[in-house]
């Protein structure tokens, strides 16, 4: 579907139809904003020569996409900004920058980046034709507010078919849920058993009709050949597994139409190390590869699908994927062939910068396939697996929790909840068994009666038979679900049975809270049955005392005023519902933050906030806490500078990690029991202490730390490893200034930004490093030790504190080769160092080219405020002040993400206008790591212009690149799903 530039559906401009929409000759420059690493740039580049090769008539070039030189007018920028979006069309003539939005990881599929890549060539959302009304019917009812206009349907005058028909398989085709309110039906196809929105692959009409548009020819510059021996990676290795399709092989509707048998085999696969990936095949037969997501299930092959190829490989019968895959995950990759019962070997190949994992899981009845070995790798046989069985009976009474199972308002069903979890992946059947008419819903993780929409996976009401509930589903192994069993009419009571078929025993467990009887399950005659557990509520509870040594800030309900306040930070190692309470003579307010909290800006990241609902003048909030999230508890007073001492309580599921955090020197505290609630039992956390010495000498190798750009700090790494996950604290104690970094997995010198976890300079004090942070049971992290200035050696010690002994062992190889850094100029900044803090600064002039807008807080009748747009991008996490400097009075805004021109308070994350003095504005924002934000100066009066700077200070050098469209042009970007 084509959409030129001549009118814009969002009202930007006119222009002739479809005279700026193809790029010149084919050709589209490209260059790569900051936040990238090189394997994820050449992630996307693979993507764009995919594109180059579908085009491609006989394997001549029609469309090209390569780096931008300086004569190149026109090119797109390709950012990791937020979600997956892009302009239409070259736009010849246009003052813009034509962005491409590819997300690290949300958009990293390569059907995805070629649906965004589709669109910089000029083509539109399929469901936007003209004539989609034909063939769809979109629900309105169902969209998100706010997002109606991206199912707009544009006129011949806009849009144009190319003479192609409506293309349900098409890559530009939403899918039927997109933008959904309510997880319904957004889109409705108007054909029965047809699927829509697709993201594996270009459709035969994509490519005819992208082959229209830029006149291709079967004659001209000829593509190279591919290979697997050539692909444009560093240090390439090879695992090859060979194996057989026979017809002892399983089968599926491999084209899933109902007129496809192809007999196939299964292969785990996963990878130590992420990065791109090429898998293919060799085989005299025409294969076919399709890679999933965890489990591939047979007759449900579009449950879990990442992306699949037909012919891509070197002799054009052969599949070939190239895939960006993340660590330790399992992967199911699918060998199949092109026709139906086609039998013969082949071998699979997968290459990538480490030595992939790849099993053949195939099951094939009672004779496995025996596979070939090549070299040094041998084949896991096959297994025959027999159906397992687990059943737990109980039974619905007056006693049982009620909830609205249809989520109308109008439904009190009795309910039974159950914790269910595999040792094994796999396909598992649920099912029911009674005289009442019975529904099942299962969860992913927590189930929350008010919210019953929030992790489902899946319910059903009859299809276990009569009025009974079924229904198959896979299953990760180790992962957590509550599977909820009810009724289909209201308040039914009466006695069912619970039973899970599968390839292991499952762990099911009835978690429903009732009162002090629990309900005793039966045991039936064939089948073993788990008991019942009662879960007890357990309190985690901690005390100290605000002193004039704490710090003070004004409450987020306070317009002004000095409050004392102690800061915690808090995890749960269970999601679920949590009620957190003080109990002190004194009148206590509490806060709860999602990650951090900014004293500047208590607004910033606010949860929830409560004064009085505890009693007796004391807080209580009652929150759903995520496992394993980083939340941060905020205790002050209700009255101004107010001292004394109080206990917080936090009860729930599981007992908490709860650390005092407050940057005053304290007592250590322990946790402690109270009588205000009913307490099942409470644990006394005491910190445990590991040290490590070590010495920085000239022996050590030096790197460019990652705020840095001079190759000439030394270092010291240390593997890090507990065996009891929690919150620690890692700090140093040496005579010189250390900074210290924290990477999950492995760190790269060369690249000391990819998988940073946290990082710090002297938050331990006297120019000593502190971090905190949330450490998994048996992960592998790499701390790495440094200093503050360049060029300093000398010993020192580390120490962690926390609920486990740490295994900290230092890896440094002390004979290196120094790699160099590479520096990356910034649209017109400067920077400067000053103190411990780093300065980026960037110059602009509002002239009368700049776009105006009705600004926020501005006068009512005004759209005349001129405005700068600026990207700004942070790679170290902290908190940084926004500043401006001008003779004109500024006013500053931040945005989470992208400005939205007429929606200027979507995205809004801080503003401010006179608090640098001097009528300039000052931004007192945490920003995270590699997270793209948008600044937005302008002025307090409109009409005014004039030249001004903005400087940004932090923890390091931040990137602020200006962005703003200086002529309002006729286009408009995509958001997609």
């Amino acid at each position: 579907m084509l959409f030129p530039s001549s009118k814009n559906p969002f009202n930007r401009g006119v222009a002739q139809r479809g005279s700026s929409v193809p790029w010149t000759d084919g050709i589209v420059p490209y260059e790569f904003a900051p936040g990238y690493t090189p394997t994820q740039v050449e992630f996307i580049i693979a993507a764009m020569h995919q594109l180059e090769r579908l085009i491609a008539i006989n394997n001549v070039q029609c469309i090209m996409f390569r780096p931008r030189i300086s004569s190149d007018p026109y090119y797109i920028r390709v950012t990791n900004g937020n979600g997956c979006s892009s302009y239409i069309g070259q736009n010849t003539g246009v003052t813009m920058n034509r962005t491409v939005t590819l997300n690290y990881p949300g958009c990293f599929v390569q059907a995805i980046i070629m649906h965004e890549l589709l669109h910089t060539l000029g083509f539109f959302h399929e469901q936007s034709r003209p004539d989609r009304d034909e063939y769809i019917r979109v629900n309105y009812e169902n969209v998100i507010l706010g997002m109606e206009r991206n199912f707009e349907k544009y006129d011949n005058s806009i849009a144009d078919t190319l003479n192609t028909p409506y293309d349900y398989g098409s890559v530009m085709h939403y899918p039927n849920n997109g933008f959904s309110s309510n997880g319904l039906p957004t889109i409705e196809p108007l054909q029965p058993n047809v699927t829509i929105g697709q993201r594996a692959n270009l459709s035969a009409i994509d490519i005819q009709e992208v082959r229209i548009l830029y006149n291709c020819s079967a004659t001209g510059i000829t593509l190279p050949l591919r290979t697997t021996t050539t692909a444009p990676m560093v240090h390439l290795i090879n695992i090859t597994l060979s194996s057989a399709l026979t017809v002892n092989n399983p089968t599926y509707d491999r084209r899933d139409n109902g007129n496809s048998s192809c007999y196939y085999d299964t292969f785990n696969l996963s990878v130590s190390l992420a990065g791109t990936y090429y898998i293919g095949s060799n085989s005299a037969m025409d294969t076919y590869g399709s890679l999933y997501n965890g489990i591939f299930i047979p007759n449900r092959p579009d449950l879990n699908f990442i992306a699949s190829d037909d012919d891509s490989g070197d002799d054009s019968r052969q599949f070939q994927l190239q895939l960006f895959l993340e660590p330790h995950v399992q992967y199911t990759l699918v060998a199949t062939t092109f026709s139906n019962m086609v039998t013969g070997p082949y071998a699979v190949i997968v290459s990538g910068p480490q030595r992939a994992t790849l099993i053949l899981t195939s099951i094939v009845g009672t004779t496995p396939v025996a596979p070939i070995t090549t070299g040094s790798y041998s084949t896991n046989p096959a297994t025959v697996i027999y159906m397992i069985n687990t059943t737990v009976s109980s039974a619905l009474t007056v006693n049982n929790p009620i909830y609205d199972r249809r989520g109308d308002g109008n439904s009190s069903c009795y309910y039974d909840t159950f914790d269910l979890s595999v040792s094994m992946a796999g396909i598992y059947y649920i099912g029911s068994n009674s005289a009442m008419d019975t529904y099942g819903s299962l969860y992913n993780g927590s189930f929350i009666p008010n919210r019953p929409d929030l992790n489902l996976i899946v319910n059903n009401d009859d299809s276990n038979g009569g009025t009974q509930f079924g229904f198959a589903v896979s299953l990760q192994p180790h992962a957590r679900y509550t599977l909820v069993a009810t009724t289909f009419a209201d308040f039914e009571t009466g006695r069912y049975t619970v039973a899970v078929s599968g390839l292991q025993r499952v762990t099911l467990i009835r978690t429903t809270i009732i009162g002090t009887t629990p309900v005793a399950p039966a045991t039936t005659d064939s089948s073993q049955t788990f008991p019942t557990i009662i879960l007890n509520i357990l309190n985690t509870s901690a005390s100290s005392i605000l002193t004039s040594d704490n710090p003070a800030y004004t409450r987020p309900d306070a317009s002004n005023g000095s409050y004392y306040y102690d800061t915690f930070s808090l995890m749960v190692p269970m999601g679920g519902n949590y009620d957190i309470g003080s109990n002190s003579v004194l009148d206590t307010a509490g806060s709860l933050y999602d990650g951090d909290f900014v004293p500047d800006h208590p607004d910033l990241n606010i949860v929830k906030y409560n004064d009085d609902s505890g009693g007796s003048s004391q807080f209580r909030l009652e929150v759903f806490l995520q496992a394993h999230v980083k939340y941060t508890l905020v205790i002050t007073t209700f009255n101004e500078r107010t001292t004394g001492p109080y206990t917080l309580i936090v009860s729930g599921l599981m007992l908490v990690s709860l650390i005092r955090t407050t940057g005053i020197a304290v007592t250590h505290m322990t946790r402690t029991t109270t009588d205000r609630f009913s307490t099942a039992q409470t644990t006394n956390a005491y910190m445990i202490n590991t040290t490590a010495w070590s010495t920085l000498s000239l022996a050590n190798p030096k790197y460019a730390r990652p705020d840095t750009l001079n190759s000439t700090y030394y270092y010291d790494t240390f593997n890090v490893m507990t065996t009891v996950a929690g919150l620690y604290t890692i700090v140093s104690n040496s005579s010189i200034d250390t900074y210290g970094f924290l990477y999950n997995g492995s760190f790269f010198p060369n690249s000391p930004t990819r998988n940073l976890v946290i990082s710090d300079d002297e938050s331990g004090g006297n120019s000593q490093f502190q971090l905190r942070v949330y450490l998994q049971s048996y992960a592998q992290y790499v701390l790495v030790v440094t200093t503050f200035y360049e060029n300093v050696f000398g010993s020192y010690m580390v120490m962690t504190s926390g609920l486990g002994h740490v295994n900290i062992l230092r890896t440094t190889v002390t004979i290196t080769t120094q790699i160099p850094s590479t520096a990356t100029s910034v649209f017109n900044t400067k920077t400067s160092t000053t103190g411990y803090m780093f300065n980026t600064i960037a110059s602009s002039i509002w002239t009368n080219k700049n776009p105006t807008y009705a600004r926020p807080h501005g006068s009512n009748s005004s759209r005349n405020y001129y405005y700068d747009t600026f990207d700004v991008t942070a790679r170290i996490p902290g908190l940084y002040t926004i500043v401006s400097n001008s003779t004109i009075d500024t006013y500053g805004y931040l945005y989470n993400g992208s400005f939205i021109q007429n929606f200027p308070l979507w995205n809004l994350a801080a503003f401010d206008d006179d608090s640098a003095g001097s009528g300039q504005f000052r931004l007192n924002v945490y920003l995270e790591s590699f997270v793209t934000y948008t600044l937005v100066a302008t002025t307090f009066s409109d009409n005014t212009n004039g030249p001004y700077t903005v400087i940004v200070r932090g923890p390091t050098q931040v990137s602020i690149i200006r962005t703003t469209i200086e002529s309002m042009p006729n286009t408009t970007t995509l958001t997609c799903m």
